[in-house]
Parts: structure tokens; C-alpha cells; sequence
């Protein structure tokens, strides 16, 4: 599942222009100037602006208040995105509503529908195949789980093993209701 093109055009503008203001007032790479599809950074330069952007939770207030003229579901928006997880997950599998990600909150298997921004999570990660271990961050965009683009994968092959130990962790996390398609079913 993927966000319809009005809510990928919504998400991306507030996303490059929260990206560009976390630049700036972070001043990580100053001579980059405004950045943009015609003006793009490369992926090494777009991961650093995004660590030291997840780790500062403050500049989602900031932003909003150095934009008094976004709407009030704008503002919404933006500063949901303090509730964030970034970590390592497992995408066990793929479902019609995302992709299921893995992951231990309090040493208890969750399960996180992350749904796609622009293509189907399946088809980023072609050709490998699941289940795969990445790094990523997960954030809240209206009512659904999205990442922010951002993921490093860890190059492993699993065998059956743990393959079956994986599905068992997904159908536990179901079993007890622990399957989460937005982020504030986790953190209310």
C-alpha cells in the first residue's frame, strides 16, 4: 500500500521544507542551499541532516512556530513527527494495508503496518528477499505509519529457522493485539 498522490504531495510539502529548515537552523551543510527536486543532496548528506533531525525533537516546535501560517492540520502534522521510532526492524511480510515491521518496544514483540510513500515497501527492497533486517525511522503521517525515506539494510540471508522464528514473533504480536497501523496506538 502506498499514500494516495494528494497525501504524498501533502506529506512532501511540509517534509523538504521541514528538511531545509532543520539544515539551516542546524547549519549542517551551509553551502547547500535550498534543497529541492532541482536541487537535490546526495543520500550520504540526506541521512546526516536526518540523524541530527530525529535527535532533536525541539525543531519540529521550532518549525511550527517559524511557520505561523501552516494550517492547524499542518501544525498537527509536524509535530506528531516527536513521536517517532527509529530503530531496527524486521519487514517479515507484506500485507494489502503495508509492510509488517518487527520490532521490540520493552522486550515485547510489536508489529508496525508501515505503508509506502511513493511505491509499495515490497518493491523498494526488490530483489531482496523477506524477511530483511533494516535500519529505519518510522513516523506518524495523518493516520497511517510511513518512514522517512531514510533505511540502511543488513546484507544477511536467513535460513528456515529463522525464518519460522520470525513468523512466530509476527503471529505472538497479533495474537495479542500488539499489530499497530498508526503510532499513537503505542504511545497513548
Amino acid at each position: 500500500m502506498v499514500l494516495s498522490p494528494k497525501d504524498q504531495a501533502h506529506l512532501f510539502s511540509l517534509w523538504l521544507p521541514m528538511i531545509n529548515f532543520a539544515n539551516k537552523q542546524m547549519n549542517i551543510f551551509p553551502d547547500a542551499g535550498e534543497i529541492s527536486e532541482d536541487n537535490p543532496i546526495d543520500l550520504a548528506d540526506s541521512k546526516v541532516i536526518h540523524d541530527k533531525l530525529w535527535a532533536n525533537n525541539e525543531i519540529f516546535s521550532d518549525f511550527v512556530k517559524e511557520h505561523p501560517d501552516l494550517s492547524s492540520e499542518d501544525k498537527k502534522i509536524v509535530l506528531s513527527w516527536k513521536t517517532h521510532i527509529h530503530g531496527t526492524f524486521i519487514f517479515e511480510r507484506n500485507l494489502k494495508k503495508g509492510a509488517a515491521f518487527l520490532h521490540s518496544i520493552n522486550h515485547e514483540d510489536v508489529v508496525f503496518i508501515v505503508v509506502g510513500r511513493t511505491d509499495p515497501l515490497i518493491d523498494t527492497f526488490f530483489p531482496h528477499q523477506l524477511p530483511i533486517i533494516l535500519d529505519a525511522t518510522l513516523m506518524p503521517f495523518k493516520n497511517v505509519i510511513v518512514t522517512d525515506g531514510i533505511y540502511e539494510t543488513m546484507p544477511m540471508v536467513f535460513g528456515g529457522g529463522a525464518k519460522q522464528a520470525f513468523k512466530e514473533n509476527y503471529l505472538d504480536a497479533k495474537k495479542a493485539g500488539r499489530i499497530y497501523t498508526r503510532l499513537d496506538q503505542v504511545f497513548s
